[in-house]
């Protein structure tokens, strides 16, 4: 090989790996800007997949009646955890998601209470921001006059036990140039029930 053949040979494998490096650049961007695109919407999916588990898993627990407000949720559920160091053992939880009015917006939070170390206090074992909102409203199913179904702003667990059907309206902030994000999703509990309306005397 001589040294023309040699320079052309170097100079052609330069051009391939430079092209081969600006496409490869190129298609790390594109990458990077699509997570930031599908992120929120990622988070979104995860906090309502947590909040789909809550609700199918509260139970009737003396001292916890559910209580639901149209910014709040309140009910008991079994969860292990893990104690002072111990191993996770099956724990009451009394669960809160409440709807926070923040600077700019609304986060939807997530608190737990261990039952058996005071789980009426005002304490949290653990306090999750689960996700930035623009707006969030709980509503819960009964039943009209009709027997068609209705969605209350609340619900009173102490008279109804556990709902079958929990309604989060909300909306998702702008991000990214996308616009806002409004969606409601219905969440359901297998043993709950769908009271009929009250008879009136």
């Amino acid at each position: 090989m001589t040294l023309v053949e040699l320079l052309l040979a170097i100079t052609l494998f330069s051009s391939i790996m430079a092209a081969v490096g600006g496409l490869l650049h190129s298609s790390l961007r594109a990458q990077a800007r699509w997570g930031e695109t599908v992120e929120p919407y990622q988070r979104l999916e995860r906090a309502l997949n947590h909040l789909e588990q809550d609700v199918a898993s509260m139970q009737p627990l003396f001292g916890v009646p559910v209580d639901g407000v149209e910014a709040q949720l309140e009910f008991a559920r079994v969860d292990a955890r893990s104690i002072d160091g111990a191993a996770a053992s099956p724990e009451w939880l009394r669960v809160r998601y409440q709807v926070a009015v923040e600077a700019g917006g609304a986060a939807l939070i997530r608190e737990e209470f261990l039952w058996r170390q005071g789980g009426s206090s005002d304490e949290p074992l653990r306090r999750d921001t689960v996700l930035q909102l623009s707006d969030a409203v709980f509503a819960f199913g009964r039943l009209d006059e009709q027997g068609q179904l209705a969605w209350a702003g609340e619900w009173d667990g102490e008279k109804d036990g556990l709902p079958r059907l929990v309604r989060l309206t909300c909306a998702l902030p702008a991000v990214g140039g996308q616009p806002p994000l409004q969606l409601a999703r219905v969440f359901r509990n297998p043993s709950g029930a769908l009271p009929p309306p009250e008879e009136t005397p």
